[in-house]
């Protein structure tokens, strides 16, 4: 079974006057996934939100997603009701992880695509459950 590690900084609280943050915490942690479970799909240009099936697992709780050529918009869905606020995915972003914010199990990732490059936008998502 193949395997990514995450290695970041969790920031939060009120940042000071000064403009310094109040408590910064490493983060580290692995996600075993199977082959299966990660998919490249090509997006055509100007498409508002271009559904990508997460068929490959069964229920997954969350997902993490790149970009690999153009900054786009994405948005999951649970199958009935999709996230209201797209997140930007720009493509020097690397990996960003997303999911439904009551816990649901995500069904497709709907992507919105800008009309230039006309080539569209390949997106890389691996499904966790």
């Amino acid at each position: 079974m193949a395997s990514l590690t995450f290695s970041g900084t969790l920031t939060y609280g009120d940042t000071t006057a000064e403009g310094a943050v109040a408590s910064r915490e490493p983060l580290t942690f692995t996600v075993s996934y199977t082959e299966a479970s990660m998919k490249t799909v090509a997006i055509e240009a100007s498409q508002i939100d271009s559904p990508i099936t997460l068929d490959s697992v069964g229920s997954p709780k969350f997902l993490l997603v790149q970009s690999l050529e153009t900054d786009v918009d994405i948005k999951v869905s649970d199958g009935i009701v999709a996230t209201p606020t797209p997140t930007k995915l720009s493509a020097t972003s690397g990996w960003v992880l997303v999911a439904n914010p009551g816990g649901q199990p995500i069904s497709s990732l709907l992507v919105t695509t800008p009309a230039t490059p006309s080539t569209g936008a390949r997106i890389r998502v691996v499904a966790v459950e």
